[in-house]
């Protein structure tokens, strides 16, 4: 009996071990449907602080707006209401407070964070917690709760007294997660 018993354990080892050996991958393909849309209609919506009945600097200065393509960006480089060509001198900080927010518009919580590609001398905080420090992520995460959290942030720009003269462009990269 204890012989007979070894060698179905024996045959079901070695047929488990055949089988997880002869499945390496497998894809799958099933319908889904998707739509890519512009900032304003998005689960995750990022929008000047004008827009949510908040009149920040935004505003009057242009530094973020929603484009053509219902995009959502940053330029520094606009004077007063969008005229001229400006930026920032070295050995300077400015501080840009409710500059833009961040409304989660999903059925679900979700946790955020910011990523920097490339833009030098940034910070960007919700409150007192800072996403990106000095241009770099810092892995903090906010939490929004669903369909009414909405975070209003902050961007500072510290430029040190030896800053280069020059053009700087990057992308600011918003990641989220169900929670």
């Amino acid at each position: 009996m204890k012989k007979g018993l070894l060698v179905v354990i024996a045959l079901l080892a070695v047929a488990s071990i055949m089988a997880a050996m002869a499945y390496t991958s497998a894809r799958v393909t099933n319908p889904a449907t998707m739509a890519i849309v512009n900032s304003g209609k998005a689960f995750l919506r990022i929008y000047p602080s004008f827009t949510q009945n908040n009149p920040g600097t935004s505003y009057k200065d242009v530094n973020v707006f929603i484009d053509e393509d219902g995009r959502f960006k940053f330029d520094f480089t606009k004077g007063a209401w969008g005229a001229g060509s400006v930026g920032f001198q070295p050995g300077s900080r400015y501080e840009f407070e409710d500059l833009f927010c961040i409304y989660n518009g999903s059925k679900d919580t979700v946790r955020y964070w910011l990523e920097n590609d490339g833009i030098e001398y940034i910070s960007i905080k919700a409150g007192n917690t800072y996403l990106i420090k000095d241009g770099v992520s810092t892995g903090n995460k906010i939490t929004l709760g669903s369909s009414t959290g909405t975070w209003y942030l902050d961007v500072i720009f510290d430029i040190p007294e030896d800053a280069d003269l020059e053009n700087i462009s990057g992308n600011i990269i918003v990641h989220s997660e169900a929670v």
